[in-house]
């Protein structure tokens, strides 16, 4: 089996046996899987490839975690409680410094479940997903089409009147919550694409069936209707719309 290493050095920190980063590999657009990951040094890894990737198109992101578990005591389960209030979270988990792949991960704000298919000890590593952080750069108005995320807003509704016209209306029909978008950026992949993220907040019992989006001039220029999408109370929706520029 051919494999290729790609040698990082990344400099974030300086302790020697330090393994709280996290990584994510790409190749030519497309995120890839590494074979293996083994941190060399506090400021260095070394990832493995297979299946003819070749290391010299793979462009590697790495960062510092912001919640290191240790799983002292081997096990099948690692219920972890890294109060990072966040359930878009990235995680890693590394024997050693050998980056391991669970059977299934699973995230609610406050904790974390980590599940094996035999008993293990190690560490994981979790980054707090959020725009602020530089991963995504928001910008001033990347679609000209005056929006974004200080004056621009959504709203969320109910409506279901077949004859209603939301173009001559400028708004949706029933109005259930309204807010500001979470975040507003051009895609990292795709110069060409924005993406509008906005969170539909905890406590409201909701069975969404339209949603507008308004932007500085209070202008409807996005309207969807769907069927019903249930939102409970006890939970966040996060949604996501990506829009096209054209020249």
């Amino acid at each position: 089996m051919a494999t290729y290493e790609k040698i990082i050095t990344h400099n974030l920190y300086s302790a020697s046996a330090a393994t709280g980063v996290v990584t994510q590999f790409w190749s030519d657009s497309y995120k890839i899987l590494p074979f293996a990951v083994k941190i060399d040094t506090g400021d260095q890894l070394t990832a493995t490839f297979t299946h003819g990737t070749s290391a010299t198109n793979v462009t590697a992101v790495v960062r510092v975690s912001d919640y290191t578990h240790t799983q002292t005591t081997p096990s099948t389960t690692w219920n972890i409680n890294h109060n990072l209030n966040n359930d878009a979270l990235i995680s890693q988990t590394f024997s050693g410094k050998e980056e391991i792949l669970p059977l299934s991960i699973q995230h609610d704000y406050n904790d974390s479940t980590i599940t094996f298919s035999e008993s293990i000890s190690g560490t994981a590593e979790f980054i707090w997903i959020q725009t602020t952080f530089g991963v995504y750069p928001t910008i001033t108005d990347p679609s000209g089409l005056s929006l974004s995320t200080s004056g621009s807003y959504w709203k969320v509704g109910t409506g279901t009147t077949e004859s209603f016209n939301p173009m001559e209306a400028n708004d949706i029909e029933t109005i259930a919550v309204s807010g500001s978008f979470t975040s507003y950026y051009e895609s990292t992949l795709d110069s060409d694409i924005v993406i509008l993220e906005f969170d539909v907040p905890i406590g409201l019992d909701i069975n969404i069936t339209e949603i507008g989006i308004f932007n500085d001039d209070d202008r409807m220029m996005f309207y969807t209707e769907c069927s019903p999408l249930f939102k409970p109370s006890n939970a966040i929706l996060k949604l996501f719309y990506k829009i096209t520029k054209f020249s």
